[in-house]
């Protein structure tokens, strides 16, 4: 935040294009639609009759020239204030500046450079400001400002269409930096009029560009052998492909031709990872969600409002050492809390449900100071009768069509972002794969949802890892099947994967398909206990089963529902 006086001497060491910053409207270049004589915000500049505006147009047109222009003509206060680098605490300092200064009858112009990177929330503190006259805001976006500014905060600035410079403004601009002394009017260059139309023709409207290609050209228009002279602003060019590529930019990519690179004598396919991945989004989107991507950074707040544990691993984030704002400033170790922003967004905007998946990485420290960057597969939904058992279903087609083996499903009551008696956590064998359920009230309530929010979580990782091999060719069975049903009745809290798990481990090799039909609970049942009755398939591949047989597998499998859960025939 910067206040008067804005143009002061320009320093030797200061780029072209800073030295050179027009300091009247008299210098000014190009906009003439605006700024012509008699044009209507050259008479509202001359008039000092400024009141908020935004200047929209592309890089290198003038925008901020023209804000310190005006700052230079008008009789208030004028601040500088940029949305790269402040936040809410400079905005309210900043208002409470111009609240302070029109006690006095003193206005106060506020002008904002790149307003469209201000969140809502941002834009909206200058809202009443703007609406009590405190403060006049002047401000700056490459952006389409109906897109990217506040309807409410629009609907009370000016907009003015700021056009990119043509190649005759722009080379009347070189030709002045040429006789300027704060250019290079000292050095007595000459340069061909045909090389100051090019520079002028491969800024492409931009003057600070056009002014940085001509201060390359001089510095370097009298060298010798392979010596090349780089701008000590010019931090970015540190090798030879640096000047190629400066090079290339001039002659015009476009002028180059396009060839083939060596080697490439063969059609590439998708690797297995990525046909792996495309198929997790296939059986997503056939299950009725759909993608989203979201941001990797995130706001450390993110873990307060999933209720993650103070103590959490999850909580040691990589900080961006140049963020965009504090919402933006840590790289993520979840994907729940950027899922539950997108359902929120739509639970807000009043849409009646929503299912959606994306494919995301997190972010883990590492020893030598780089991330571990794996991907999970976020699933998230609400509305039009979901439920945990809709969203495991989800997940199981997922898996299916992984065909991973030996799935089963434990209970778990201690992640504190879900809800303790609908979440549980999934597994291929003891490998974890992740995690499904409810979101916790709480959670939900801190996302200001009064529904019910369901998300899973699946480490592509381990499903990668997990996933079965290619299907083989089986042919349909010749012998017939035999069914039988049994009810047992268990303690409540013995789970339905535990019964299936001792089913299947007390099978003598005949069992080929377990099911779940009923569960019971009432008249006939003692408190504490339910009954569950399920459906098995046996059958043998070389002969025909007899009765005998059967009920021999079927022994065996009450003997280990017995011994492993507790569970006797009903």
């Amino acid at each position: 935040m910067e206040q008067q006086n804005f143009f002061t001497a320009p320093q030797p060491m200061q780029p072209l294009a800073a030295r050179l910053r027009p300091q009247s409207l008299e210098e000014f270049v190009g906009q003439r639609h605006l700024l012509a004589p008699g044009k209507v915000l050259w008479r509202l500049i001359e008039g000092d009759h400024i009141s908020s505006m935004i200047f929209w147009g592309p890089p290198g047109v003038g925008k901020t020239t023209l804000a310190r222009i005006i700052a230079n003509r008008t009789k208030a206060k004028f601040i500088d204030f940029s949305a790269v680098t402040s936040g809410i605490k400079e905005i309210r300092e900043v208002m409470q500046s111009a609240d302070h200064n029109a006690l006095y009858g003193e206005k106060t112009i506020v002008f904002v450079d790149e307003i469209h990177r201000f969140n809502k929330a941002q834009q909206d503190a200058f809202l009443p400001f703007v609406e009590k006259g405190s403060i006049v805001l002047i401000g700056a976006t490459t952006e389409n400002p109906s897109f990217e500014v506040n309807g409410a905060l629009l609907s009370r600035c000016k907009v003015f269409v700021l056009h990119a410079l043509t190649t005759d403004d722009l080379t009347g601009l070189l030709e002045r930096a040429l006789k300027d002394p704060r250019g290079f009017g000292g050095q007595k260059v000459v340069m061909a009029p045909e090389l100051l139309r090019a520079v002028a023709e491969f800024a492409n409207g931009d003057a600070r560009s056009a002014l940085s290609t001509l201060e390359m050209v001089v510095l370097n228009g009298d060298m010798e052998g392979d010596t090349i002279h780089v701008p000590s602003w010019r931090s970015d060019v540190e090798h030879y492909s640096d000047i190629a590529e400066e090079v290339a930019r001039f002659y015009g990519y476009n002028n180059i031709p396009d060839t083939l690179s060596n080697g490439l004598t063969a059609r590439r396919g998708l690797t297995d990872i990525q046909q792996t991945e495309n198929l997790l989004g296939s059986v997503c989107r056939a299950a009725g969600y759909d993608e989203i991507i979201t941001y990797s950074f995130i706001s450390p707040t993110y873990y307060d409002k999933i209720d993650l544990p103070k103590d959490s691993p999850l909580r040691d984030s990589l900080k961006i050492l140049n963020p965009l704002g504090e919402d933006t400033s840590i790289m993520r170790t979840t994907t729940l809390p950027s899922m539950l922003e997108i359902l929120t967004r739509n639970y807000n905007f009043r849409n009646k449900s929503a299912k959606l998946y994306e494919l995301g990485r997190v972010y883990f420290k590492r020893a030598d100071g780089l991330a571990d960057e794996p991907k999970v597969l976020t699933l998230g939904a609400y509305g039009d009768g979901m439920d945990f058992f809709a969203l495991k279903g989800a997940v199981e087609a997922v898996l299916k069509q992984l065909r991973i083996e030996n799935v089963r499903f434990l209970a778990d009551s201690e992640n504190p972002s879900y809800h303790p008696g609908r979440c549980a956590k999934v597994f291929s064998g003891d490998r974890l794969l992740g995690v499904l359920g409810q979101i916790h009230p709480h959670v939900a309530g801190n996302y200001g949802v009064d529904a019910e929010l369901y998300a899973a979580e699946l480490r592509f990782d381990a499903l990668y890892e997990s996933k079965g091999a290619q299907p083989v060719y089986q042919p349909l069975p010749k012998f017939p099947a035999v069914t039988r049903d049994i009810a047992v009745v268990c303690d409540a809290s013995v789970t339905v994967g535990e019964l299936e798990d001792a089913i299947r481990k007390g099978a003598k090799g005949l069992l080929k398909d377990v099911a779940l039909f009923d569960i019971y609970t009432g008249v006939g049942i003692a408190p504490g206990k339910k009954s569950v009755a399920f459906n098995l398939t046996l059958r043998s591949d070389d002969r025909s089963l007899t009765a005998e047989e059967a009920d021999a597998d079927v022994k065996s499998i009450l003997t280990a529902l017995e011994q492993e859960c507790g569970a006797v025939l009903r």
